[in-house]
């Protein structure tokens, strides 16, 4: 009985000392600091749509070859939507009647087959939101009518589908 009552005592006393010093090692301000966990990127390949900081390779015009890197991607992405945009306005006699140009933030997803879908407007001057809509559809209307699409965006050599936003200026 005294050996279990020994055997006892002691397991008690070094689950007591476990816990006041594993209490202090965390609220002590010079303990070392815990290795953090790295987290693991894991992909939903099933996901509907995926956000530019996403993915591994942005969609591309055919024009757009010699880009390397993401960056270089978005980009020439970048360049030959605002050419697209000049063109529409252009071809739709676009005239501001302000004296300030505004912006306009339009929305919309980059399918895995190289189509754009649900075009929306998101911000700016809602004197201008119609305009803008036009602008844009002509343009999307283009993209999606042209013989070489867009080259899918891209996960791990994956193609999936991608939300993205471009501003028109008017």
């Amino acid at each position: 009985m005294k050996k279990f009552l020994c055997l006892f005592l002691i397991s008690c006393s070094i689950f007591s000392m476990a816990q006041v010093s594993s209490k202090s090692e965390d609220t002590a301000p010079h303990s070392v600091a815990k290795k953090a966990l790295k987290p693991v990127m894991k992909i939903d390949f099933e996901k509907e749509v995926y956000f530019p900081n996403q993915i591994t390779k942005m969609a591309l015009f055919p024009s757009c070859t010699a880009t390397e890197t993401l960056r270089e991607g978005f980009e020439c992405f970048n360049y030959e939507m605002q050419n697209l945009i000049a063109e529409a306005k252009e071809e739709l006699n676009f005239k501001s009647t302000s004296a300030e140009e505004t912006d306009i933030t339009m929305e919309y997803t980059i399918k895995r087959d190289g189509t754009i879908e649900n075009l929306m407007v998101r911000s700016g001057d809602e004197a201008y939101h119609k305009e803008a809509l036009r602008i844009m559809q002509k343009v999307v209307s283009d993209i999606n009518e042209a013989d070489e699409k867009l080259t899918p965006p891209m996960i791990k050599n994956r193609e999936v589908n991608m939300f993205m936003r471009t501003v028109i200026r008017l």
